[in-house]
């Protein structure tokens, strides 16, 4: 899994890579348990929007988060 920011100038918007993670499996459970530590690590922190290479929907729990 790799956790992705956009850095912002007045002339540009760059993406960035912020973090990897090197997963054995890609279960929902998984995500959400790697996503919880990030967020559990972070603190306080603020997201104003995601995508994953799955379909976030069918995991409520990841929404939740």
């Amino acid at each position: 899994m790799s956790i992705h920011g956009f850095v912002r100038t007045e002339e540009e918007m760059k993406q960035v890579p912020l973090l990897f993670v090197l997963m054995s499996r890609r279960r929902k459970e998984d995500y959400v348990a790697v996503l919880q530590k990030v967020k559990d690590v972070l603190n306080n922190f603020s997201v104003e929007g995601f995508m994953m290479d799955f379909e976030a929907g069918k995991c409520p729990e990841i929404n939740a988060l």
